[in-house]
């Protein structure tokens, strides 16, 4: 790893050598950066899989330091167990002014966290070309470095001019960075009403206490069940085409780890300010869904249940919209779920009908399960009928 300003001590060059233990990294950059002035340095890194050979490494720094700028940048050593840099704690320092990154989605996500401008050199994996994209291209919150194949090599002169369009002011460069602060005010905010922390309860209160800040009717919420896990492609298609819909949402996103808390879906579905349902069609969602009078986008996902459950929803209770998909895994583009989100949201005849049926529905299915509606007798004939069968047999 090394640090660099124009005129650097030797102190300087040293303070970010990899020891044995990365804590002393932390505090000594941490140091480091304490030092500098608020949005005055470029943070370099390419992930934990990239090694540039030699020439590159020397275009890089040759680029860093005709830019001008105060940099730290992580040079991996061959050794692949070598411990990380602390980057979250880094694209969290005041001192980081942008980010040149790899567009790894996990780079990505930490640095839209924080709200940094990113100069993108995407290096091998197709995901990365596509998050490049979604940096410069949806969210305008970076520049290209102008990498268009894989390993590529990038001269000093490019890498000057991406850190210059990175750090410099101008009307662009300020309305990437008030963008950038943004994307991070607003992900701070949805990490703190949905994150997952040990108990669900305290998801629930948070969750709950957001929604009661939002107007009846105008959240989409979106959830695919308990299995489903998307590509990081689909699941920048998802959250591109609900940020295109121009509604407020609460999205699911499950995480690899199959035991960790559900979302307290029944209290999210039953909340006033939920007008919509973007769904994977599995019957208990559905059923939730059906009971508190919630309109759906559907969305099935692999079983053949799920699609015979679209058409019950699509087709015959006429309460939900289709998102389109026909065949399991299928890659639903932004645009189509932008369609699907804005076609259930919106109001018109076909959506106040659409919303009207909903609520019948709700209503028939709550008096169904109090005490003399259908549900409730038909339990207690089944619990009668076990009770008295068990008699018999025995």
């Amino acid at each position: 790893m090394a640090t660099k300003k124009a005129g650097p001590s030797t102190h300087e060059l040293t303070i970010a050598a990899i020891g044995n233990k990365a804590s002393v990294d932390k505090h000594r950059i941490l140091h480091w950066l304490d030092e500098k002035a608020p949005r005055s340095v470029v943070y370099v890194s390419f992930g934990s899989i990239v090694r540039h050979s030699p020439a590159q490494v020397l275009e890089i720094g040759r680029g860093l330091e005709a830019s001008g700028r105060a940099f730290l940048w992580v040079i991996k050593e061959v050794d692949a167990s070598s411990p990380e840099a602390p980057q979250a704690a880094i694209l969290s320092h005041p001192a980081i002014g942008g980010f040149v990154t790899h567009c790894g989605w996990n780079s990505v996500v930490e640095a839209v966290s924080e709200g940094v401008p990113m100069a993108t050199w995407p290096h091998f994996s197709s995901d990365q070309y596509i998050n490049e994209r979604l940096i410069v291209d949806v969210q305008r919150t970076g520049v290209a470095v102008g990498v268009t194949v894989p390993d590529a090599h990038v001269g000093a002169e490019e890498i000057e001019k991406a850190v210059s369009g990175l750090m410099d002011g101008g009307e662009k460069g300020e309305g990437r960075r008030e963008r950038a602060r943004e994307l991070g005010r607003k992900a701070k905010e949805a990490m703190e009403i949905a994150a997952i922390g040990n108990k669900a309860s305290v998801d629930k209160h948070r969750i709950l206490h957001w929604l009661d800040e939002k107007a009846p009717r105008s959240v989409v919420y979106v959830s695919f069940g308990s299995i489903v896990r998307h590509s990081p492609a689909q699941v920048l298609e998802i959250g591109r085409g609900l940020e295109a819909s121009g509604r407020a949402f609460l999205w699911v996103i499950k995480e690899v780890d199959a035991s960790s808390p559900e979302a307290p879906q029944a209290a999210i579905l039953s909340h006033p300010a939920i007008g919509g349902f973007v769904t994977h069609c599995g019957w208990n969602s559905v059923v939730e869904a059906v009971s508190e009078g919630v309109p759906m986008a559907t969305w099935p996902h692999f079983s053949s249940d799920q699609y015979i459950n679209e058409r019950l929803i699509v087709d015959v209770q006429r309460t939900g919209v289709a998102v389109g998909v026909t065949v399991p895994d299928a890659h639903v583009g932004a645009e189509e779920i932008e369609k699907a989100v804005s076609g259930l949201m919106d109001g018109g005849e076909k959506g106040e009908g659409r919303r009207e049926r909903a609520r019948e529905l709700g209503r028939k299915a709550k008096e169904a399960m109090e005490v003399g509606g259908s549900s409730y007798a038909n339990v207690t004939r089944l619990i009668h009928y076990a009770s008295h069968h068990g008699q018999a047999q025995g």
